[in-house]
């Protein structure tokens, strides 16, 4: 069958499996996971990808939303080189984001490949990962943005086979467990990721019974091509062009110089050329972005969300980024060099959000909103364990709220540009912590005149008792 005959209907069906089968993926990861990380804020996510390494299926509202452009293929092909041939059974672990050419982006996001066979054939590739814990480093939790190096920032886990034929390595485990504060709580979000990819063996066993291994192999190719002719339609109803947009983050933790991000956006045909052109050269604390010169998920998504906004019927998958191009100069800020630090590459992916946010602006200034908040601050606390031991869990991602668009307020306090995380519900956290939340509530917005009004910013939590919590994101929200 040829993705060309593929029938339409039958495609529909099929791409609704898989994304069903994704869910039950990530609904298996939250319900089994043991860290707040995981079942409160959702910092993980979960997808089905093809020989290729790329997600041909991916769940719109569990986890993690925005990783649809990794690519796991880099990291399969290093794992095979260093351990063999995969079998079943097998499962590939990695967290370090040189080593897998970007599949991770910080250390603390754990990342397992597990290979779906039928007979002796790959037929598919499960993919999941969290943010764990603590993978050890110069401080609890394994993120500082005043690391200078990623040697600072933990444990490196270039991909290797934590599961072999079913079992567990020994001497990988040992590893994990030697450089962690909390290795038992990081152990219970690994067995929860095994889980969640046994979940989606299961049920791609279940639907090649029912389909067979080559109607699901054109189906997996026909989602992709369906997707990227759907990117490509939405493209080509934005006024071709070039389009320049630039803006800062105030500082990189090192100095009091403002970090300039610059892109430059091109329109031609359905097409997009993303060029970085002008963007800062790659920072000496954490704030860089690891996309090995590809066009990594931390460069993309706010594509990815203009296509979906424009067309909500296509499908979200990997397709939806073929029709772009990308250059990230070598050396800089989104394209750093070895052994630069990652851990706080979010602080820059929003800004990148940022720009290309402005940068499409200008093309269709009635879609896209102002800027939001531009930040997301994740409050975690370390403390001793009474059986000995720490334990590392985040408080709060404290965020603030969205930019305003053509005839409609900002959203207080939630902005997901970047992410899909949930806040963490008072009463999980007192529960697992020795803190106590007294109040939480919005900052409000600067006075001032416009059609429309900005969100407000999340006021600082405040605790007290074992622990005492006090932070602040009550920056104004920007406006372009």
């Amino acid at each position: 069958m040829t993705t060309d005959s593929f029938d339409p209907v039958l495609l529909e069906i099929l791409g609704n499996k898989f994304a069903s089968v994704t869910e039950e993926m990530c609904l298996t990861l939250q319900r089994t996971g043991r860290t707040l990380y995981v079942k409160e804020t959702a910092d993980f996510a979960c997808a089905l990808a093809g020989k290729d390494g790329r997600f041909f299926a991916y769940p719109r509202s569990i986890g993690v939303s925005g990783f649809v452009g990794l690519e796991c293929l880099p990291a399969i092909e290093a794992a095979v080189a260093a351990c063999g041939a995969l079998e079943p059974g097998d499962v590939i672990l990695t967290n370090d984001p040189y080593r897998s050419t970007g599949l991770a982006t910080h250390l603390p996001d754990l990342h397992m490949i597990e290979p779906y066979f039928d007979g002796d054939e790959i037929v598919a590739y499960g993919w999941c990962f969290v943010h764990c814990s603590d993978v050890g480093g110069r401080v609890a939790s394994s993120i500082s943005p005043v690391n200078t190096e990623i040697f600072q920032e933990g444990l490196r886990i270039p991909p290797v086979k934590l599961m072999r034929r079913g079992q567990m390595s020994p001497e990988v485990r040992l590893f994990l467990d030697a450089n962690s504060r909390t290795p038992e709580a990081n152990m219970g979000d690994i067995r929860a990721m095994l889980a969640s990819l046994a979940t989606g063996r299961r049920r791609v066993a279940q639907m090649l019974g029912q389909h067979g291994a080559a109607e699901m192999a054109a189906a997996q190719v026909a989602l992709m091509d369906y997707a990227a002719g759907k990117a490509e339609a939405v493209l080509r109803t934005v006024p071709e062009g070039s389009y320049r947009f630039s803006d800062y983050l105030d500082d990189d933790a090192a100095s009091r110089l403002p970090v300039r991000l610059a892109v430059t956006v091109t329109i031609k045909d359905g097409k997009v050329h993303l060029d970085f052109t002008g963007s800062d050269p790659q920072v000496s604390t954490a704030m860089n972005i690891p996309s090995c010169g590809r066009p990594h998920a931390w460069l993309t998504l706010r594509m990815l969300a203009l296509v979906q906004t424009l067309d909500r019927s296509a499908p979200l998958n990997a397709g939806l980024l073929r029709p772009l191009s990308i250059y990230t100069p070598p050396g800089s800020l989104v394209n750093p060099e070895e052994p630069a630090a990652t851990g706080v590459r979010h602080a820059a992916a929003i800004r990148v959000n940022d720009i290309l946010n402005g940068a499409f602006g200008l093309a269709l200034p009635s879609v896209l909103p102002a800027a939001a908040s531009g930040t997301v601050i994740p409050i975690v606390m370390s403390e001793p364990k009474a059986t000995g031991g720490r334990m590392v869990q985040v408080i709060e991602p404290l965020i603030g709220g969205t930019g305003a668009r053509q005839g409609h307020d900002g959203v207080d306090w939630r902005d997901s540009g970047i992410s899909n995380l949930a806040n963490n519900p008072v009463e999980t956290v007192e529960a697992e912590l020795g803190v106590a939340s007294m109040q939480a509530g919005g900052a409000p917005s600067p006075s001032r005149r416009s059609t429309c009004r900005r969100s407000q910013s999340a006021s600082p939590a405040r605790g007290e008792g074992a622990a005492a919590i006090c932070a602040s994101n009550t920056s104004p929200i920007r406006a372009w």
